[in-house]
């Protein structure tokens, strides 16, 4: 309103510079449903609800994923990230060390893994015969050899990489995870 006033007002316009910087701070303290000039083309955005967007279809299946890794803020992350994917999710189980890792996988429906190369903690001794990621892999093919696996690591090196695939992993995601890499895969 007060923009529409200003540009209403007849030559000669002497708007100073004060006065229009207070006019577009007003302008951006208004409400939300104030800030739209006309309506949304089409139809209405889809509805969102806990960060997540409703699907269409029922027919997607939620999922169960374990994130396997010995760094709790790590998991924290990727828990988060995975929440804002959108992607239908039913629960998500975090291990920290090999053993819990097999024992999820064993007794629950996982449908994917991520899992991170270094598993041993040298700070937790509890942790410290933790298998690294590479094990784990194997191990996973034998009880489930169609699970997708995704081994997650800083390392970028070529050997690593070829080592990563060749034991078995579905894929490789490098830290720092982004959120638009997290989507590409899902």
């Amino acid at each position: 309103r007060i923009v529409r006033r200003i540009l209403r007002q007849k030559p000669p316009l002497n708007i100073s510079i004060q006065t229009a910087d207070i006019a577009f701070m007003e302008i951006l303290t208004l409400s939300p449903k104030h800030r739209y000039i006309g309506t949304y083309p089409g139809k209405t955005p889809p509805k969102r609800s806990g960060g997540r967007v409703e699907r269409d279809s029922p027919s997607e299946k939620e999922r169960h994923v374990l994130i396997v890794d010995d760094d709790p803020s790590f998991r924290s992350l990727l828990r988060l990230m995975l929440g804002q994917t959108g992607w239908p999710l039913a629960e998500i189980w975090e291990a920290e060390d090999s053993d819990n890792a097999l024992e999820i996988c064993r007794t629950k429906p996982v449908d994917l893994v991520f899992c991170d190369l270094n598993l041993a903690n040298l700070l937790n001794p509890a942790n410290f015969h933790s298998k690294n990621g590479l094990e784990v892999i194997r191990e996973l093919r034998v009880i489930r050899p169609k699970l997708p696996i995704f081994m997650v690591t800083a390392e970028n090196k070529e050997a690593l990489i070829r080592l990563v695939y060749a034991t078995g992993a579905t894929g490789h995601l490098l830290k720092p995870i982004n959120l638009r890499t997290l989507k590409s895969i899902l």
